[in-house]
């Protein structure tokens, strides 16, 4: 519980000093070991880093933790910048098993 209170208080100050409410908070590969298998906390997203502040969305069906890269893309957008393509409700096999529907109604 001590930790899910200090993401809340992350939280709470993150939209005080933005004036916005936060769609979305980093939290440490050790936080989230502390959490289980909480994906969020009061409406709000949780994103597992290495390190606090960085922009990487590692929960992201594409990224590829070995090469540490998109899969998809031609480059780690979410690393400097937001990633429109981002994505953690779907994976690849879903993604594969589509394609060969698809190509097999279309044949």
């Amino acid at each position: 519980m001590k930790t899910i209170n200090k993401i809340k208080k992350r939280i709470k100050t993150i939209e005080q000093i933005t004036g916005k409410l936060v769609e979305e908070v980093q939290i440490t590969k050790e936080e989230s070991e502390q959490l289980g298998n909480i994906s969020s906390i009061d409406r709000v997203k949780i994103i597992v880093v290495d390190k606090l502040g960085e922009t990487t969305k590692r929960n992201c069906f594409a990224y590829n933790e070995k090469i540490k890269d998109c899969e998809i893309l031609d480059k780690l957008y979410c690393k400097n910048e937001e990633c429109k393509f981002y994505k953690t409700n779907i994976n690849k096999k879903e993604i594969e098993n589509s394609i060969k529907k698809y190509a097999l109604k279309h044949s």
